[in-house]
């Protein structure tokens, strides 16, 4: 079953989009238009604020996305960037941090398809570490082709993963299995992550207030 998106919250503090050239103008496209359903107050954009999001040729980062959000017409107010973050578990400590600074309650994370599990899971790691109580919703883009080839070059360590979708959705898997793991060894370099099945019940219990 193709993941498009969680169910979207009418009201949001902001909406966070973790940087991969893979979808990158229909990332975009989607964001303007979970941006323009939100009607007040208005959601902050947040972009993370790497120059390059991978190693690669022709790749962009957080100036050039800031500048493609404020032509589809979202003001430069409502655009924040985040410190430069290297890879996924960055990500998630410096959109908490955010979240943290303004006190928002409510998120929506965007991610690749395939990339949107290990993102919305990482988050959750970071929030039970901190103890912080936040609303996280997650969005993609519907229509993509889970057939198609795609390359994603990690910027951290110039890893060059190439396969389908439907094969990187498995890559991002393991990945998750694996960190997870390393975490539970003692390894405190790795960003906390849940479980998929702690994820399920955080998604099954999120809002309820106890």
């Amino acid at each position: 079953e193709e993941i498009t998106h969680d169910i979207i919250p009418k009201q949001s503090d902001g909406i966070f989009i973790f940087g991969q050239g893979d979808l990158e103008k229909e990332m975009l496209a989607r964001a303007k238009e979970l941006y323009a359903a939100i009607l007040s107050p208005k959601p902050k954009v947040v972009l993370n604020g790497l120059v390059y999001y991978e190693r690669k040729e022709n790749a962009q980062g957080g100036k050039e996305w800031k500048n493609i959000l404020m032509r589809e017409g979202i003001p430069e107010e409502d655009i924040l960037m985040t410190r430069e973050a290297k890879h996924t578990g960055e990500e998630a400590e410096r959109i908490v941090e955010c979240a943290e600074r303004y006190r928002w309650k409510e998120l929506i994370i965007m991610a690749t398809p395939y990339h949107l599990p290990r993102c919305l899971l990482t988050i959750l790691g970071v929030l039970r570490e901190k103890n912080r109580k936040i609303n996280i919703y997650g969005a993609t883009v519907p229509g993509s082709a889970w057939d198609e080839v795609v390359e994603w070059v990690s910027y951290a360590s110039g890893e060059k993963t190439k396969g389908t979708r439907q094969e990187l959705l498995e890559y991002e898997r393991r990945k998750s299995e694996q960190y997870r793991n390393e975490r539970k060894k003692g390894n405190t370099k790795i960003t906390p992550i849940m479980s998929p099945e702690e994820g399920l019940k955080y998604l099954m219990q999120r809002g309820i207030k106890k």
